[in-house]
């Protein structure tokens, strides 16, 4: 992103914010990698710092780590972002080695894990650096997951033994996003994911996206598209279209799969995820994670 689409992006956000009323702002900054385009990266931080700031923090970096050093840790630090590192292809010596880092200069650190054939079979090993770092982990798995032979069942037998490990843990784990974009704390069939909801991808180019994933999802441009109204999502996170997910326990949390995830298994929204079965035998263990944080805690956040 330039600095002058970058400039025109504050100013369409705090139009947009200001005209519907936004009470809870969050951003989320990620690639590629972020930081290869460390001014524009603080442009933005900087032209954001006034906007209303969501309970669980205003910013949200997603890294790699490897362009991270002590000095623009203290930036990040001053300006409060969360630091999401992404272990890609690194050693585990050299994700922990980056963890000690970045939690000594600016706070915090949690893990973004694409659950892919590197980190796949590594899961519960870096569960357990989160654990050490007191951090929030997060694992995505892949979207075209369901495409791949043995890639559900490899999941599932992988996730189970990491929520294992995060229940067997001395202190409880935040619960909402271990699971990919799951939200645990919703107790009833409500939808309540952001995507085609609330959420809004923006492209270098000013390009507005519903998914981050999907580059199919265009729904207008910071130049033409100013108001909520403007915005017509053409896919949502919602089961009401899937009669087979109607009756399951489970619809809330799950509301019948991510849509890129059904999209490139079937051609189609319109069937429920093939992770069902693997969602099924997970989320028990989830819950238990999500009643520790909640006893804990003493409330839901």
């Amino acid at each position: 992103m330039s600095s002058e689409i970058g400039q025109k992006l504050l100013t369409w956000i705090h139009d947009l914010c200001a005209a519907e009323q936004v009470k809870l702002f969050k951003a989320h900054f990620l690639g590629g990698e972020p930081l290869e385009n460390w001014p524009v990266l603080l442009q933005l931080l900087d032209g954001l710092v006034d906007l209303p700031a969501h309970p669980d923090g205003k910013f949200v970096l997603f890294t790699n780590g490897d362009l991270l050093t002590v000095e623009k840790l203290k930036e990040l630090r001053a300006r409060h972002v969360k630091i999401m590192l992404n272990p890609t292809t690194d050693s585990l010596a050299v994700v922990d080695n980056k963890m000690t880092m970045i939690k000594s200069h600016c706070g915090g650190v949690s893990l973004a894990v694409v659950a892919d054939t590197v980190n796949l079979p590594r899961l519960v090993d870096l569960t357990k650096l989160a654990i050490k770092y007191h951090g929030h982990i997060r694992i995505n798995r892949l979207y075209h997951g369901g495409t791949i032979p043995g890639y559900v069942d490899a999941f599932q037998n992988q996730m189970s033994l990491v929520l294992d490990t995060i229940l067997e843990a001395e202190r409880p784990m935040w619960p909402n996003f271990i699971m990919e974009s799951t939200y645990p704390l919703w107790n009833s069939p409500k939808n309540c994911y952001s995507c085609g909801r609330w959420l809004l991808v923006i492209d270098p180019d000013g390009t507005i996206r519903s998914c981050n994933a999907d580059m199919d999802t265009i729904i207008g441009h910071i130049d033409t598209h100013k108001r909520a109204s403007d915005f017509k999502f053409m896919q949502r996170w919602s089961a009401k279209q899937l009669p087979e997910c109607q009756d399951c326990q489970w619809v809330g949390w799950c509301q019948g799969g991510c849509p890129f995830t059904r999209k490139l298994a079937y051609g189609t929204y319109l069937q429920r995820t093939p992770f069902c079965r693997a969602f099924k035998e997970l989320f028990p263990k989830l819950k238990l994670i999500r009643d520790r944080w909640v006893t804990v805690h003493g409330m839901e956040q």
